[in-house]
């Protein structure tokens, strides 16, 4: 199966007036979710078309609900088996938390330019 976009796009203000704002949604349908080697590891938001998770290949934890509503909290390493057709996936962060900062490579850097993400390089 491909990885798919699915795009949802939103105006908010008076159309074609000076205060219209346009944006996009962006979720991504994923048959690798967050895997450390995954193009798709950056997204907010990923729908796996299946309703087997693992986590072998995933470095922190992810917040998952299948389409019948089960949620759980998944931890790398793990193997997870949903009710349901399709489980959709977020990073996971306890209250008042932050992701932790990793040195990103070249590579990761490029892939996140390719998305449309501004890098700025902080000494």
């Amino acid at each position: 199966m491909k990885n798919l976009i699915i795009e949802k796009f939103k105006s908010m203000g008076l159309p074609g007036g000076p205060n219209e704002m346009k944006f996009t949604d962006t979720i991504a349908v994923s048959v690798d979710g967050y895997k450390d080697d995954s193009k798709d590891r950056f997204n907010l938001v990923n729908i796996i078309p299946s309703n087997r998770i693992t986590m072998k290949g995933v470095s922190f934890p992810v917040q998952a609900e299948s389409n019948t509503g089960e949620k759980r909290i998944m931890y790398p390493g793990e193997e997870h088996s949903f009710n349901g057709d399709y489980v959709i996936e977020k990073p996971y962060l306890k209250s008042g938390g932050s992701y932790v900062e990793k040195e990103l490579t070249q590579s990761e850097i490029n892939d996140l330019i390719k998305k449309g993400y501004k890098v700025e390089i902080i000494s």
